[in-house]
């Protein structure tokens, strides 16, 4: 029976490795204010790690503005403010115990955000974790961006590392629909408000934090078949004897997304990810 065996893993940045959400908001909030858009909270949670330049089309066609900034715009001068939000940002727990044990795996490393350049580099220097990431890609200039599995498989030709041995950690349902669309194994560790939620019941483990994460998840993934249509099939409803502590680990039995369930995802997220080159986020 044939295996899946890891050969890298690819990192989100923001919600993952820093808690960037608060400075997404105050960004947001403001550009929002500026041009006089009626936004939500609820609006802002949509969009979660699409790139920024696809939310600013979205607001545009949510709310059309006369005169003033482009899309464009509205997007850099986010980015930039989220940029100046970065300088005090810090790693998550979980985050360096997490690279160490991939690296300690012998899994190359790679880093794959929505986010702009400048926004990654800001980033990455803040937290210190520049050096641990052989890949830095960012989806800015990809032609389609996340939830399109495009800034993934671009990652995993970067990196020389064929799809199916690549293992995904991502914290929003558009990037772990991204990971499944590239044909990779998908952790989820979403953010602690939609810790529980059923949104992510697609993915192969979900993780409470990275924190969590330990050698054993790595077993289940390798160990499990991958399923005809080319998705990793169910892992098993344990990893050991014990059930995992309840909120720690949860394995879904529905890991596998069929090709048809994975069409109705992407659908969901479609006009969020349109093709634009100029600034993102996420």
């Amino acid at each position: 029976m044939a295996s899946r065996t890891l050969a890298a893993a690819l990192f989100d940045m923001d919600g993952l490795l820093t808690e960037s959400e608060s400075r997404w908001r105050i960004a947001e909030r403001e550009a929002a204010a500026a041009l006089g858009l009626p936004l939500t909270d609820d609006d802002f949670e949509l969009t979660m790690g699409v790139r920024m330049a696809d939310v600013a089309k979205r607001w545009f066609e949510w709310h059309p503005w006369d005169g003033g900034p482009s899309t464009h715009e509205v997007a850099a001068m986010v980015v930039d403010r989220v940029v100046e939000l970065t300088a005090g940002a810090v790693a998550l727990p979980g985050v360096v115990d997490a690279l160490d044990l991939v690296a300690e795996r012998g899994l190359r490393v790679a880093l794959c955000s929505s986010s702009d350049q400048r926004l990654i580099d800001a980033t990455l220097a803040a937290l210190d974790l520049t050096d641990r990431f052989e890949v830095i890609h960012s989806a800015e200039f990809d032609p389609h961006g996340k939830p399109h599995p495009e800034p993934y498989l671009a990652t995993a030709r970067q990196l020389g590392v064929d799809p199916q041995h690549c293992v995904v950690f991502e914290d929003a349902v558009s990037g772990c629909v991204s990971g499944k669309a590239a044909g990779m194994a998908v952790i989820a560790v979403p953010a602690p408000h939609l810790r529980g939620t059923a949104s992510f019941g697609f993915a192969d483990i979900v993780l409470e934090s990275l924190e969590r994460l330990q050698p054993s998840v790595f077993d289940a993934i390798e160990g499990r078949t991958p399923g005809t249509d080319g998705v990793a099939a169910p892992l098993p409803p344990r990893l050991s004897g014990r059930r995992p502590r309840p909120g720690s680990l949860v394995l879904r039995r529905g890991a596998r997304l069929s090709r048809r369930s994975l069409r109705r995802r992407l659908g969901r997220f479609r006009s969020l990810g349109s093709p634009d080159r100029r600034s993102s986020r996420g």
